[in-house]
């Protein structure tokens, strides 16, 4: 599953749909969902080039419209084995302003994947709190991305040690655990 609008500024598309047709081609049987708004010029063009593909294997879904009702949006995180975030590491706003995914800015899929104790796949060169690191592939190429799901798909019981990865994850950004790694954020009287 990819969430997020899609926004080349944002995600590598070119980099999913090679990932795409390199599984395709590998005959890997692979949902992908992608969950985000479409309704921009991009994601009208990326609707209309999925929508030419002929996939034996791989099942491809995108929502054509500009938002996804949120309870869709759970269902959908819910019942995702990974989020997938081909993450630009760079994107410049309208104002100009740059943005450096992990350093300046976050993307929401990181609370996604906390709210819904989901593992990611994830670019190497991508920084994260380290909290995110053990369930978390990083990988630098497509067929990186295309072996692991291929081992995937031959062993339930990774599948599921990913599963309890991703919950061990969640549990590291409670409120106590938050307040203990941040003390001075916390403590009474702080500047603000």
């Amino acid at each position: 599953m990819v969430a997020g609008s899609v926004d080349p500024r944002r995600r590598d598309y070119e980099e999913l749909d090679s990932l795409i047709l390199y599984i395709e081609k590998n005959q890997l049987p692979v949902r992908i969902t992608i969950l985000g708004a479409t309704d921009s010029p991009y994601g009208k063009e990326k609707c209309d080039s999925w929508s030419k593909l002929n996939l034996q294997f791989v099942q491809l879904k995108w929502y054509e419209s500009g938002t996804i009702p949120q309870e869709e949006y759970d269902r959908v995180i819910a019942t995702s084995h990974f989020i997938f975030h081909p993450s630009t590491l760079a994107a410049v706003l309208e104002d100009g302003a740059l943005e450096q995914y992990g350093k300046t800015v976050c993307s929401g899929i990181f609370s996604d994947a906390i709210r819904h104790a989901k593992p990611l796949i994830l670019p190497a060169t991508l920084s994260t709190d380290p909290n995110f690191e053990r369930c978390s592939f990083r990988y630098s190429g497509i067929h990186e991305i295309a072996s692991f799901l291929q081992d995937l798909t031959s062993s339930p019981t990774e599948i599921r040690s990913w599963q309890v990865a991703g919950m061990e994850m969640a549990k590291q950004f409670t409120v106590e655990k938050i307040r203990l790694r941040n003390p001075d954020l916390f403590r009474a009287g702080a500047a603000s």
